[in-house]
């Protein structure tokens, strides 16, 4: 199984598929703040194309971030629910990496 991983820093985020041993794949990209999370399942999606990976193959996706008022949200769970929508399974929110990934996996 695969997941999807988001890193927000700033003006940057990194996206990665990972799988329960290692990174798949990942890619550093500029996502306007307005509209964060359409943008981003633009760009999860295309990497995962990229990868011959598709909705079925992927399991949840994890967000890292420290402040979600960054990218336009007043409520985490809003965002969190947004994200799960979007990509049309499991969203998990966390501002902290390794912790984020041993929830995302278990």
């Amino acid at each position: 199984m695969y997941y999807f991983v988001a890193i927000f820093k700033d003006t940057e985020t990194e996206i990665q598929i990972i799988s329960e041993e290692s990174v798949i794949d990942d890619k550093r990209i500029t996502i306007p703040n307005e509209n964060y999370v359409n943008a981003l399942a633009k760009e999860i999606i295309e990497l995962s194309h990229q990868n011959q990976l598709y909705h079925n193959d992927i399991k949840r996706i994890g967000l890292c971030i420290n402040d979600y008022t960054l990218v336009g949200y007043d409520t985490m769970d809003d965002l969190q629910k947004d994200l799960a929508s979007t990509f049309g399974f499991e969203a998990i929110i966390d501002n902290n990496y390794e912790h984020l990934l041993a929830t995302l996996i278990k």
